[in-house]
């Protein structure tokens, strides 16, 4: 009897090779999709920057306009049977005169040429201009048509001069001026305050007050109304008391506003100068117009441009898209304190999150018992990251802002009775006290009836019980009543409104899931063996997690920092709630004493771009600065990310005999 043996066979495919197969089509078809992403933001970005060409274009039906092309589409029409057409998408600017953008069909097109000596304009307030120069009248009269050589030179000095006077402007009503308004703030709150304190001469203290305002907008020319302003001013004075009080804070207010007089006629003086020279344009196919020369930020002609001055235009525009405010309900501009806000946001939601949650990972993996409570926590906290993130914007209103916020600012609401909370504060630190005693190991080695195991829960359990009653005699103290109670009471919330500090924490909360069960994973990670021989060594095991776990785990934790970053800074619907806002004067960081302010409303990209979206008067216009706003916003995490991913390669690097 023979038998036969198959051998190997060499046309035999390993088993499981089509699963290989499959999962590089997996990461196949998931690059393709962020890159066809990146494509669409980037390629309608770019669109903002770049000069389109100028078309002087002429309808069937004699009408003629002056436009740019930004889409060429086909559209289905349903009353000719569903038949194709293409139409193009334009853009004429002048909103002033009509819509800035326009939709018409191939086929109502006569002629199309490109407008030779056409002109573009970027205008403070009327947005873009598209026209034919006629001539440039200057304050002194003089005429300068537009075909002299001398009229390209004379726009462009008129254009810098009123720039360097807005820039001169800005800088005064940015420092001495908000200085001013700063210090006025104050006065008006202590004016409030006084008639507060004072109900029952309140409507006199407001008709004093009310009287004051008058006289105060009289020039010389109404010298008699002004005295008999006067004369009712010092009846009220004389009355002595919160009146005389209310005077005292009025000569403050006077001799505040002499010193910052100099500043207003300074910033006055440079705003009028802008108004400079009048501008005088044809548009095509409407009326001629009148523009005053300063007012006109930018003045060019597309048509004219070479590759390289489109290269050199597009680089231009895109660093002050990204330095300069924004103007035009934000459809115009800069997008700069929504990419200051961001990163402020990111920064103190990192600075919050990494502690946070690294602490709390590595008492639960290093020194909690592994029992049914630590898995219910560990499931809690990974379906937090499910949570959505609306909820966590509910919460933090509620929590931080009219909880913590008003706390700050005012103190308890119902705070506690002495003697209730010095019988508390007695409770807690007897328990504070056994804790300590509970947890000193070297004592209880020793003790045979005290097993470590129910005497370290019990250090846990009273533990939590003294975090609550400390947290309890904190919020309900009779001894604190807040920081800024005078505020508060007249309704002016400082941290009891939303803020870029409570902002970064309710971000910081939810985004704490993603670094808690990164470190987890990371600590789990580290060899058993590193461990025991480190506490072979003599080493507690503290300075094991220290000195040994910590750095060998720290890639892994700068993982679950990068990912939290990345998500915290894209979100959006929380920070709706507490703090974010579309259009802010003061930015949380800045010059002002003290340099940070954590209280402040802030501007976030993401908000940008819903608020462009869905909220601008003009879609159409906003749309590429959607795009736009969304590339930096990629770039912007990108940066961020890059950073945390260079230290933790460094660090990578610096611990490699430890890495697992």
């Amino acid at each position: 009897m023979s038998s036969t043996n198959p051998g190997f066979d060499k046309k035999m495919r390993p088993a499981g090779e089509m699963y290989v197969w499959l999962c590089g089509m997996g990461l196949a078809a998931g690059i393709i999709m962020v890159l066809g992403l990146l494509w669409i933001i980037i390629a309608n970005g770019v669109e903002v920057f770049w000069p389109r060409t100028v078309y002087e274009i002429k309808f069937k039906d004699g009408s003629v306009v002056a436009a740019s092309i930004v889409e060429d589409r086909e559209k289905k029409v349903a009353e000719e049977g569903g038949e194709i057409k293409h139409e193009y998408k334009l853009f004429t600017g002048n909103k002033d005169v009509s819509a800035q953008f326009r939709y018409v069909d191939h086929d109502s097109i006569e002629s199309m040429e490109v407008a030779d000596g056409i002109w573009m304009a970027d205008r403070e307030g009327s947005g873009k201009a598209v026209f034919y120069p006629i001539e440039l009248v200057l304050t002194d009269g003089t005429t300068i048509s537009a075909d002299s050589p001398d009229f390209m030179p004379e726009m462009q000095r008129l254009i810098d001069e009123a720039e360097k006077a807005r820039h001169e402007a800005e800088e005064i009503d940015r420092g001495p001026i908000r200085d001013y308004a700063a210090k006025n703030k104050k006065l008006t709150f202590e004016i409030r305050l006084l008639q507060n304190n004072n109900l029952e001469q309140r409507k006199e203290l407001q008709a004093m007050d009310e009287i004051y305002s008058r006289m105060i907008m009289l020039d010389d020319s109404a010298a008699d109304a002004r005295q008999d302003f006067q004369t009712q001013y010092d009846e009220f004075a004389a009355r002595g008391g919160p009146f005389a009080e209310l005077k005292d804070i009025h000569a403050r207010s006077t001799a505040l506003r002499a010193e910052y007089q100099h500043y207003f006629d300074e910033s006055d003086a440079l705003k009028a100068s802008i108004n400079n020279g009048t501008l005088r344009y044809q548009v095509v196919g409407g009326p001629e117009r009148e523009y005053v020369s300063g007012q006109m930020l930018k003045v060019y002609q597309p048509n004219e441009f070479s590759a390289i001055d489109k290269v050199l235009f597009f680089i231009t525009h895109f660093w002050l898209f990204v330095s300069e405010e924004p103007r035009e309900g934000a459809t115009e501009g800069g997008i700069f304190p929504a990419i200051f806000g961001t990163f402020v946001m990111t920064v103190l939601m990192s600075a919050a999150v990494m502690p946070f949650g690294v602490l709390a990972a590595i008492y639960l993996r290093e020194y909690a018992a592994q029992g049914l409570f630590t898995q219910a926590v560990r499931i809690a906290v990974n379906n937090l990251a499910g949570v959505p993130s609306i909820v966590y914007g509910v919460f933090g209103l509620g929590f931080f802002i009219y909880g913590m916020g008003s706390w700050i600012d005012s103190g308890a609401e119902d705070p506690m009775a002495v003697a209730l909370w010095i019988v508390w504060l007695v409770v807690a630190l007897v328990i504070l006290g056994f804790v300590i005693v509970l947890a000193q190991e070297h004592i209880w080695r020793t003790v045979s009836w005290m097993p470590d195991k129910p005497r370290q829960q019990a250090v846990s359990f009273l533990s939590i019980i003294f975090i609550i009653i400390l947290g309890c005699l904190i919020y309900y103290s009779p001894f604190f009543h807040g920081f800024f109670a005078d505020r508060a009471m007249l309704n002016e919330p400082t941290f009891g409104s939303g803020g870029v500090l409570w902002a970064s924490l309710t971000l910081a909360l939810m985004t704490v899931p993603v670094v808690v069960v990164a470190t987890e994973e990371a600590l789990a990670a580290v060899p058993r063996g590193v461990r025991e021989a480190s506490l072979a060594c003599g080493a507690s095991k503290w300075q094991t997690i220290q000195r040994i776990v910590m750095p060998a785990s720290a890639s892994g934790i700068l993982t679950g920092l990068i990912l939290a970053m990345a998500r915290g800074a894209g979100e959006v619907a929380p920070l709706m709630l507490v703090g974010v806002i579309n259009a802010v004067d003061e930015l949380p960081i800045d010059g002002t004493y003290p340099f940070f302010h954590f209280e402040r409303k802030f501007e976030h990209m993401g908000f940008h771009i819903y608020h462009l979206g869905f909220q601008s008067p003009d879609s159409e216009a906003a749309k590429p600065m959607v795009f736009a706003t969304t590339f930096l916003l990629i770039l912007l995490v990108v940066v961020l990310n890059l950073g945390a991913i260079l230290i933790r390669d460094h660090l990578r690097k610096k611990y490699a005999t430890g890495t697992f």
